[in-house]
């Protein structure tokens, strides 16, 4: 993403978002446990559909904007600020058309990430499938 043509190792900023980035439970779910702090901003609508606007602020001081939707509770959009090259950088992750995979877990199909402009759709969501470890290995 940054041009490198080999693997390079991420600078002190970029491991410690990271760290924060691996709660594969997400950053809402048992927060107080995590030592975060949310507060319920109100609602918002977005795209036609009403929102509840919630502002986590993590153990680290970091702040983590999420508007869920009102009907499905589920996240349609999280906003963090990232360092990226050094700048800080407002990212906004849109979250759309859900989909529940075979072991009945719903996933979100289809992201986008501003302001790089990205899109990513996913078609298949599987969990707990065996790894080799070689796959973590830097190349």
């Amino acid at each position: 993403m940054t041009r490198q043509k080999r693997p390079v190792d991420a600078d002190q900023q970029t491991i410690k978002e990271g760290v924060e980035e691996l709660d594969l439970n997400g950053d809402l779910f048992e927060y107080k446990e995590k030592g975060s702090r949310a507060a319920l901003l109100g609602k918002e609508t977005k795209n036609g559909k009403e929102n509840y606007k919630i502002r986590l602020t993590r153990k680290s001081g970091t702040i983590v904007i999420f508007l869920i939707d009102a009907n499905t509770f589920l996240p349609s959009q999280r906003i963090i600020d990232k360092s990226i090259s050094g700048k800080t950088v407002e990212m906004v992750e849109t979250f759309g058309n859900y989909k529940k995979n075979p072991d009945e877990y719903i996933y979100a199909s289809a992201c986008h990430y501003a302001p790089m402009n990205l899109s990513v759709t996913y078609s298949a969501y599987e969990v707990n499938v065996p790894v080799e470890q070689t796959f973590f290995d830097k190349p």
